[in-house]
């Protein structure tokens, strides 16, 4: 399937993720990221997925939304999803709750490297 928001890469067991925009902030580009990322929970072989931040330097607070009721979406079928490659004010926007150090959603300590070993099935 062709995406208009990401580019997707099946790694082993786990569906990589990546933007391909810089910067995630246009409502209208939001809104259709949210939908191939919903698109993603509802396929049966892509129950784990890695969502890699390596290029964005910019994720609105309306992408996030679509995050967060993705990562929902998949602990409800059963799968699991983190983040990973966040920078910093990226990583700092992702931590919720209790003195700012809970996470709404988890972060991966991963990498290519690391998911085309056999390591990385303790990271997701």
């Amino acid at each position: 399937m062709a995406y208009d928001c990401i580019e997707l890469e099946d790694v082993q067991d786990i569906s990589v993720v990546r933007f391909k925009d810089e910067k995630v902030m246009d409502p209208s580009r939001i809104e259709k990221l949210g939908e191939e990322l919903m698109s993603l929970a509802g396929e049966e072989d892509s129950c784990n997925l890695l969502i890699n931040f390596e290029d964005v330097r910019f994720f609105s607070s309306a992408a996030i939304n679509k995050l967060i009721v993705l990562e929902k979406r998949m602990r409800a079928g059963g799968g699991a999803m983190k983040l990973s490659n966040l920078n910093e004010d990226l990583n700092s926007i992702c931590i919720l709750g209790k003195g700012n150090k809970e996470r709404v959603i988890p972060i991966a300590k991963i990498t290519k490297k690391i998911l085309r070993s056999e390591e990385h099935t303790s990271e997701l």
